[in-house]
């Protein structure tokens, strides 16, 4: 199924899906190398309420998006009636740096004042590879969790709008040994804290916020790429130092001057189709990727039943997407394609 968000900025690619919670992955090429790609387990976002945890996949939540508007900005309310509690996720790829943020707005819908308790899951896979010999471990001077194998790491972190770190982790193992994930740790409210682990790892954090009556609070979660710990890491300390908000504007401010020449043309067009003009040249901007590939699709649900999926470049295909952005005077991601080509076509064409 199509994903109801798609965020890239042509290395890091997220898919959000039809649950509000991550599906896809994909660093450092949009396309490839899926590492949300566990087939039995995603990323999972919980609360914990009145004696009882509730995860956003499972019965009792309504779900609903907000397609974004001149800017890849996807915008999800997740409502629990019988709760009492209502979540907003502002979630974004940072425009000039690999990494996905989520603005996340807790409201409380009763009258009096109660402690929520937010459990953000992360279950990596990889390099989408099946050997299971991942490690993930607590960073206690960065406030982050540290998932790594080879040359793919992934810096896991948050914070409330006071600046104040997760209380409780935990790291353990998923979909194998009989471990269904660390999400199960969550199932009392409390989370035992593993340090480290390796093999095919996930993480947990928490935060035990207090909320008045009719009344919310915000929490800033974020997850760094690179190619290099240090790289992740680098990334990690940019978004602790100058904040989640101040980046979120800077990826506004990029996406609104990318597209000028498509809101140029939609001015042309009769009002009732502007938005899904500007929405459909982001959505083709977030299957390019920075090195000049055109992905048809990065929806990996095929998998689940057959053995492909859509994550090819055609050249064919390609060219269709590209005439449109051509038309509206777009030169850099025609250049790169074309420059694509050449490196892949063979000596005699």
């Amino acid at each position: 199924m199509a994903r109801p968000i798609i965020l890239s900025n042509g290395e890091l690619h997220v898919g959000i899906n039809a649950f509000g919670l991550v599906h896809d992955f994909y660093y450092p090429y949009v396309g490839l190398e899926n590492h949300a790609a566990g087939q039995s387990l995603r990323h999972k976002v919980g609360v914990w309420i009145n004696d009882t945890i509730s995860w956003l996949d499972e019965p009792g939540w309504d779900v609903r998006f907000r397609a974004a508007e001149y800017a890849l900005v996807g915008h999800t309310i997740a409502k629990n009636e019988e709760l009492g509690v209502l979540l907003e996720f502002d979630d974004f790829v940072d425009a000039s740096m690999s990494v996905f943020m989520r603005n996340v707005h807790i409201v409380n819908l009763w009258n009096e004042r109660r402690e929520i308790r937010l459990f953000m899951h992360q279950a990596f896979v990889i390099g989408d590879t099946r050997s299971n010999t991942d490690t993930a471990q607590y960073l206690p001077d960065s406030d982050a969790i540290l998932h790594y194998h080879g040359r793919r790491a992934f810096v896991v972190s948050a914070c409330d709008s006071d600046g104040k770190p997760f209380d409780q982790h935990t790291i353990g193992l998923f979909g194998i040994e009989g471990h269904e994930g660390t999400f199960r740790d969550a199932d009392d409210g409390e989370l035992m804290g593993g340090n480290v682990e390796h093999g095919r790892v996930d993480s947990t954090v928490r935060f035990k916020l207090s909320v008045e009556g009719h009344s919310s609070v915000r929490v800033h979660y974020w997850i760094s790429a690179g190619t290099s710990m240090r790289e992740a890491l680098f990334i990690h300390r940019h978004v602790q130092g100058e904040g989640l908000l101040a980046r979120l504007q800077q990826t506004i401010e990029w996406w609104q001057e990318w597209l000028e020449p498509a809101e140029t043309a939609a001015l042309k067009l009769p009002e009732q189709y502007r938005r899904e003009f500007i929405r459909s040249a982001m959505i083709i901007k977030s299957h390019i990727d920075k090195r000049g590939a055109i992905i048809a699709s990065t929806d990996t649900s095929m998998l689940n039943y057959s053995r492909d999926a859509y994550a090819y470049c055609w050249p064919r295909d390609s060219a269709y997407v590209l005439w449109p952005l051509m038309r509206l005077g777009y030169e850099s991601e025609p250049r790169r394609f074309f420059e694509f080509c050449r490196r892949g076509l063979h000596p005699s064409g």
